[in-house]
């Protein structure tokens, strides 16, 4: 009797190893300084503060695509009001039934759930785009210094 061999589903390291060696090919040369971190079914990328992260996490029976706001309110606050007042153009950038939701205490992420994916090897790819495709539409303004959206008339210029 010959025994029917089942396809190994990868770990989570496995797969996240699978997207880690994708991104560098996929993101432009001014978005190649990030550094990431794999905690069990979550893995993150990040810039100058691990805080302010992009993230991808199998949670509820799918796979979140998001960029995460980790910190304390009164250091995240002027972020989430241009999230907020940018999410339909956010949103279009982005494709899919992107939210912007309050999670766990005084966090908020801005994420696309894709309901019934799970840890296949050809996924890693479209996760991979994914997570570059918001790094492509959050990271340029985070870099830009727009997130600081006081008026104008609030900036003094010092010289000397």
């Amino acid at each position: 009797m010959e025994r029917t061999r089942r396809a190994r589903i990868p770990t989570y390291r496995d797969f996240y190893t699978e997207v880690a060696e994708e991104l560098p090919t996929m993101l432009p040369k001014d978005l190649r300084d990030y550094q990431t971190q794999r905690m069990g079914g979550v893995f993150k990328v990040f810039y100058d503060d691990r805080r302010q992260h992009f993230e991808l996490w199998f949670r509820d029976g799918g796979l979140e695509v998001a960029f995460h706001l980790e910190g304390r309110p009164e250091d995240d606050e002027a972020v989430l009001r241009v999230l907020e007042r940018r999410l339909q153009a956010i949103r279009k950038q982005l494709g899919g039934d992107v939210r912007l939701e309050p999670f766990g205490r005084d966090w908020t992420h801005l994420y696309d759930h894709w309901r019934g994916a799970s840890r296949q090897p050809e996924l890693a790819s479209e996760a991979a785009e994914g997570l570059v495709e918001f790094i492509g539409a959050i990271e340029p303004l985070r870099r830009s210094g727009r997130w600081d959206v006081r008026p104008s008339w609030t900036r003094v210029a010092w010289s000397g």
